[in-house]
């Protein structure tokens, strides 16, 4: 399939729409789809999860997607970067995200201020649709911004926690937001005020946010983005 190709994988109630320049599909003798192959200026969108990347290969036995060249997906207000994404997929939905090579996870506070988490490798574990937690693996580093709810259902900034180690965990409560980081092995921890938190720290080396890029509706697969590679 060329030019406006698409692919609908069917999950009922939400079903995933997937868009690039070329899509390869192959089936076995009973006629059922094996694996699904796209190629250049990939976008897929599902009401949980959208993504975006150069090429993808979905191993449709296995319901595995591998997303290569400039990897991005999107869980509401997560997003996940590396090198390589592979997303593990069971009946319930995304049960597993692995982050291969230069792992970032960001999340906006506000229009300047970030939630940053990068580190060698990572996966995130989650129940279908919600994160549950995320484990960097190497060469942890994170940026994590400390709020409380007021009455007014507003969240106040109380702090900033910066921390390093050779490993992080990070947990996400129902609303899909990082809560808790805990550090493994040789951590250092430092938490500032918002008042004195300097500007230099505010985000980690290779930070980028990449909503430009995001399929916020089902049509928006079909709009190119030029893809580093």
């Amino acid at each position: 399939m060329t030019k406006r190709a698409t692919a609908i994988f069917v999950d009922n109630p939400d079903s995933l729409y997937m868009h690039s320049d070329t899509i390869f599909a192959t089936t076995n003798n009973a006629n059922e789809f094996e694996s699904v192959k796209a190629y250049h200026h990939v976008k897929f969108y599902r009401k949980d999860i959208q993504g975006s990347c150069d090429s993808v290969f979905y191993n449709v036995p296995d319901s595995i997607i591998t997303m290569f060249y400039d990897p991005v997906i999107w869980n509401d207000d997560n997003q996940f970067t590396a090198d390589t994404i592979v997303i593990k997929l069971d009946s319930t939905g995304v049960k597993q995200i692995f982050l291969n090579g230069n792992v970032f996870i960001s999340q906006r506070v506000d229009a300047t201020k970030y939630n940053q988490i990068n580190g060698k490798n990572a996966i995130v574990y989650l129940d279908g649709k919600n994160p549950l937690y995320c484990d960097i693996l190497g060469n942890a580093q994170s940026i994590f911004y400390l709020t409380e709810e007021q009455e007014d259902g507003t969240n106040a900034l109380l702090g900033v926690n910066v921390g390093i180690g050779s490993g992080m965990r990070i947990y996400f409560n129902e609303n899909r937001e990082p809560t808790r980081i805990v550090t493994h092995t040789n951590p250092d921890m430092t938490t500032y005020p918002i008042k004195d938190f300097p500007e230099e720290k505010k985000t980690l080396k290779g930070f980028k946010w990449c909503q430009d890029r995001r399929p916020l509706h089902v049509n928006d697969i079909y709009i190119h983005y030029n893809m580093k590679k």
